[in-house]
């Protein structure tokens, strides 16, 4: 199995190092990549059209990182491309089977994830590649002083990621989205995504609470639980008018 993990964060964030290490151990005999960039919130957007020109996209080994780990200087969406349309350039073998995301600082909650290029890149993976793919976050409040050192909160979520990956299959084409609450962790809850957004919230009051739902990300998150939302296109449907 090869394994691709992606983040937006810089390739020094203690999130990424988690979930590669989670993974390690997990997948004991697959190869893993590591790409990261520092274009985060850039959603499916892209830098360079048309895509078979990711080709010269400026790829530097990490520094003082592994062999097959590599930084490179794009949006999120570009990595998928650079690593799926190039896979020879980081493997010896075949393509990627795997793509995890993260563990990205800050929730991707509601209809963050429409802004999120985490989740940009493990939706794109999935759907047009079509290998299963998981995307990690990490929740604490905004703007708000940190109570821990960021290797202590990402140590601790890294646990529940390696829970994530001991009772759950990814197959292909399918895309997780897993998000991580602060503070005490009361359990798990597989839900959908609520239309809800932290940072853009709905004009309207009423519409607010419409739309909150009782049984969505939103909820079980903010009192305590792992969230697991599974994203899917339904785009198969063709209807000409």
């Amino acid at each position: 199995m090869n394994i691709l993990i992606l983040s937006t964060d810089g390739p020094d964030t203690p999130g990424m190092k988690m979930l590669a290490l989670s993974a390690r151990q997990h997948f004991k005999e697959a190869k893993i990549v590591t790409l990261t960039t520092n274009k985060p919130m850039t959603g499916q957007g892209m830098a360079v059209a048309p895509t078979n020109q990711v080709e010269r996209l400026r790829i530097e080994r990490a520094s003082g990182h592994g062999a097959s780990d590599f930084v490179v200087t794009c949006k999120p969406i570009d990595m998928v491309y650079r690593a799926f349309y190039y896979p020879s350039d980081f493997l010896s073998t075949s393509n990627f089977d795997l793509v995890l995301c993260g563990i990205g600082d800050g929730a991707n909650i509601g209809a963050d994830i429409l802004h999120s290029g985490l989740v940009g890149m493990a939706m794109l993976s999935s759907y047009m590649f079509g290998v299963g793919s998981a995307v990690f976050s990490l929740n604490y409040p905004y703007g708000e002083p940190l109570e821990v050192d960021e290797l202590v909160r990402f140590s601790a979520a890294k646990k529940l990621v390696d829970q994530f990956f001991t009772t759950t299959t990814i197959d292909a084409g399918e895309c997780y989205n897993v998000n991580i609450p602060s503070g005490e962790i009361k359990g798990w809850r597989t839900c959908p995504v609520s239309r809800y957004s932290k940072n853009r919230p709905h004009p309207s009051p009423e519409i607010t609470r419409l739309i909150h739902g009782e049984e969505t990300d939103l909820i079980f998150n903010a009192n305590g639980y792992v969230t697991i939302s599974l994203l899917q296109l339904n785009v198969n449907e063709l209807r000409v008018y």
